[in-house]
């Protein structure tokens, strides 16, 4: 009977060990998720700030060019 009773609490204690394995286990790739959106964020928000440079730069060029059209004109 202590034999079984021993076997009994072996298994309940690998199977808690299993079940914080497991926990630990979804921390970890909760984690890991959670900086490859932070990554995503950080490329969509570089991606948002060339938009804006080119932008700008284009409108510079284009009010540079109308300027030198109305140069020439008058």
């Amino acid at each position: 009977m202590q034999k079984s009773r021993s076997y009994q609490t072996d298994s309940s204690r690998l199977a808690f060990d299993s079940r914080l394995e497991l926990i630990e286990e979804a921390k970890l790739l909760g984690m890991i998720l959670i900086s490859r959106l932070m990554c995503c964020q950080l490329l969509i928000n570089l991606a948002k700030i060339l938009q804006m440079s080119i932008q700008w730069k284009l409108k510079k060029l284009i009010q540079a060019r109308a300027e030198k059209t109305l140069f020439f004109i008058l």
